[in-house]
């Protein structure tokens, strides 16, 4: 009677976290026009690392941007992605990977990006998943 008891526990165990991981897996991806995202100029948040850098990273890891600045390159990267770089200050610009293959901007106009910082490196914050703001 034990064995039939622990047999059930663990095939409604099995049932239950195939179940959940069915749900998981299938689960939407959250898109970043749906999340708010904190407002902020390219120089501001180049002006933040440039300060210190670790508090910086802290605070803005995956946290979704609406970053406004001035195009500065407009390129496509290994993926096919288009990858614009916004002006910063004289030592660092920000990288915004953009989640579409064609975007339509040029080099020298002011646009807004959300977009979800992603790492720092020695050219600047880094953005993935950007799209522009209308």
């Amino acid at each position: 009677m034990t064995k039939k008891r622990i047999l059930y526990l663990l095939l409604a165990a099995v049932f239950v976290g195939g179940a959940v991981g069915y749900y998981m897996w299938n689960k939407p991806h959250a898109k970043i026009e749906n999340e708010k995202g904190l407002t902020i100029t390219a120089s501001q948040l180049c002006a933040a690392f440039a300060a210190n850098e670790a508090a910086a990273t802290a605070e803005y890891t995956s946290k979704v941007l609406d970053i406004t600045g001035v195009v500065a390159e407009v390129k496509q990267n290994q993926e096919g992605k288009s990858a614009i770089t916004l002006q910063g200050d004289d030592m660092m610009s920000v990288q915004c990977t953009m989640r579409d293959a064609d975007v339509n901007v040029s080099v020298g106009s002011s646009v807004t990006i959300k977009g979800r910082f992603a790492s720092v490196d020695m050219f600047g914050p880094t953005l993935t998943d950007c799209v522009l703001n209308k």
